[in-house]
This record gives structure tokens, C-alpha cells and sequence, in this order.
């Protein structure tokens, strides 16, 4: 079925590791074992009717849905800021407790250490290599062993986030953490080519790269706070499209 092919790291630490792929890896249970995954974003939310969400759960991973839509229809008729926002938060929430559950199975590789992930702090903490703040260590915010050669272990812990295709949707969650949470010195651009030096065939509609690019405006102190259109507005005033939009301004339009 080739459920096990299409995937992308784009995170890999020997403690924590980000995949990013379709659903169709989700079906592969045997996949998602040996990549330690324990939970998943999913951006194309309850659209999903197959979706093995009693198994999952089963095996201890959290599914976190996503409501969003990439029409341009949709994103001018929503606030798509607040829904990928949220989304890219959320993400950084599950890395902080996958890095700390990691860190504990590293430690005690012996012991079912799972209550780790629900009870470690997420406040304090703060992702090894995933968060460096120096400029030089840009291209190793998301690492692993590409450009050194070495091998890097499958991570202890592991995030997922997909869409159907794993192309628009999760893409723009991905991009909207890089830009907020990993790389908040980056601009639109050089997220869009890491992302895509991981995931060659990761497309952002146009509609969520102009969000996207809005928020790469912004400085980067800011851009963790903004979770709506709002947020984006007050930032940037109206010179960039936050991705809402009024009938009245459709008609108009």
C-alpha cells in the first residue's frame, strides 16, 4: 500500500523527532510504533472518515484535530489565522512533552515512562537544538544527521502532523511553528525552503502563504502571541491580508 513511504522528517534528535506526512502513513500501525510516535496533529480534522482513532488511542497516541480548509472561499471566510495559529501552538505543546518523555525513556530505557508526557512542566522547558536562538545555528533548528554525516537513532519521542495529502494544510501548520516557535528570526522564505529541502512536495496554497508572509512581518518576539486575525491586524495595521474578509468586502471585491 506503501503507507510506510510517505513520510518527512523534519525534526530528528535522539530525543524528540517532527514527521510530516499524508494520512495514509497514519494506517500503517507498525510505522507509527517504530517511529515512537505519541501524538498527531491532524489538520484535516474530522474530514477524515477512516481515520483509526479508537486504535490510537489504544496505543497511547493523542489525535489532535484541526479544522481548516485551503479553498481561498474558505480562508476569506474564516479566521484562518486563529485555526493555524492554534494549530502551530499546539504543536509546540506536543513537542515540549514528547522532548521531556523522551528525555525520560533516554534515561530509563527499561521503563514504561509514559505518564512523563502528561505530567512533565511545559513552561520552563524548552526543545534542545529545536529552539536555538543563535542566527549561526539557523539551519540546525531542525537537524539531524544531513548535514554531519552521522547517523541519528529514530527519537524516543515523536510528533506527527498531516493533512490528507500532507501537502497545503499541515504544510502551513509547519511553517506557521517554524516561523513562531523554532525559527522566530526566519522569514517566510527560508522556511519555505527548509520545509521543502525536507518535503519536496510541500505547496502551501497561495491563500495561507499570504498569512504566512504576514506573520514572517512581523517581529520575531511577536509572532508567538498572535492567535487570530486580530492579533495580526494590530501588529501589522491593514497592509497585509490576515485571511478574513467581510461578504460586504467580497461583493465589493
Amino acid at each position: 500500500m506503501g503507507t510506510t513511504r510517505d513520510h518527512s522528517c523534519i525534526v530528528q534528535t535522539p530525543t524528540v523527532g517532527l514527521y510530516h506526512t499524508s494520512a495514509q502513513t497514519l494506517l500503517s500501525h507498525k510505522w507509527l510504533a517504530k517511529h515512537n510516535i505519541v501524538s498527531i496533529v491532524n489538520a484535516a480534522g474530522h474530514e477524515l472518515k477512516k481515520f483509526p482513532r479508537e486504535a490510537m488511542q489504544d496505543a497511547g497516541i493523542r489525535l489532535l484535530d484541526v479544522e481548516m480548509d485551503d479553498s481561498e472561499l474558505w480562508v476569506r471566510r474564516n479566521d484562518a489565522t486563529f485555526h493555524i495559529a492554534g494549530a502551530a501552538k499546539r504543536l509546540q505543546e506536543e513537542l515540549r512533552k514528547a522532548s521531556d518523555l523522551g528525555a525520560a525513556r533516554l534515561a530509563r530505557p527499561h521503563d514504561m515512562v509514559e505518564q512523563a508526557a502528561t505530567t512533565a512542566s511545559s513552561t520552563e522547558k524548552v526543545l534542545p537544538v529545536l529552539l536555538a536562538p543563535s542566527p549561526n545555528a539557523s539551519r540546525e533548528v531542525v537537524g539531524d544527521a544531513a548535514s554531519t554525516g552521522s547517523p541519528v537513532p529514530i527519537p524516543a519521542a515523536a510528533v506527527l502532523v498531516n493533512c490528507a495529502m500532507g501537502r497545503s494544510r499541515s504544510s502551513a501548520v509547519v511553517l506557521w511553528w517554524i516561523l513562531a516557535y523554532a525559527k522566530p528570526d526566519w522569514s517566510f522564505l527560508d522556511a519555505l525552503s527548509f520545509l521543502r529541502s525536507r518535503r519536496h512536495w510541500a505547496y502551501p496554497r497561495i491563500a495561507f502563504c499570504r498569512l504566512l508572509v504576514g506573520l514572517a512581518a512581523v517581529p520575531g518576539s511577536d509572532r508567538a502571541s498572535i492567535s487570530c486575525a486580530a492579533d495580526m491586524q494590530r501588529l501589522l495595521g491593514s497592509s497585509v491580508s490576515t485571511g478574513t474578509s467581510t461578504v460586504a468586502d467580497e461583493k465589493s471585491g
